[in-house]
């Protein structure tokens, strides 16, 4: 189902340090953070105070969702026991749900390798067959040392 009529566009950060930290910072339109470290996940958004520690009950499924993308981000694409993977030409990896009830809300997931080694050029996920979210990844930094509390503090 569509809802809008042109995309909107969120511009942030994403930081990767193998096997499980991860910050997803968006800075525009509006600024939130995802971070998780040590197996734990925590969200915050923006308020008129700053940013708040987003508590809801959808916190589990979204460290769900972050631990299959360090999957991804770490190369292990086949080792997925909710998708499929496929490989296809054109360094495009398309993964599709094994269970009805993913199916349900994700009809499949594309990932578009870059050229350089370990890094990725976009994700896309397919709602439906003109429903979709696009990340696409550019000025990627690899193998640099990321400071631990970079993956802790808001």
């Amino acid at each position: 189902m569509r809802i809008l009529s042109r995309p909107l566009v969120s511009k942030g950060v994403l930081f990767y340090q193998s096997p499980e930290s991860l910050r997803w910072e968006y800075q525009s339109p509006v600024r939130s953070i995802l971070l998780m470290h040590n197996g734990k996940t925590r969200r915050y958004i923006q308020g008129k105070e700053g940013l708040i520690e987003d508590t809801g009950a959808d916190l589990q499924s979204l460290q769900i969702v972050i631990q299959e993308m360090t999957q991804w981000l770490g190369g292990r694409f086949d080792e997925n026991s909710s998708f499929a993977a496929r490989f296809e030409q054109g360094r495009k990896i398309v993964l599709t749900p094994r269970q009805k009830s993913i199916s349900m809300l994700i009809s499949r997931i594309e990932l578009v390798l870059s050229d350089r080694p370990g890094v990725m050029e976009s994700v896309t996920i397919y709602e439906s067959r003109d429903s979709f979210t696009r990340f696409t990844f550019q000025d990627a930094t690899v193998n640099q040392e990321i400071a631990e509390s970079v993956f802790r503090e808001k």
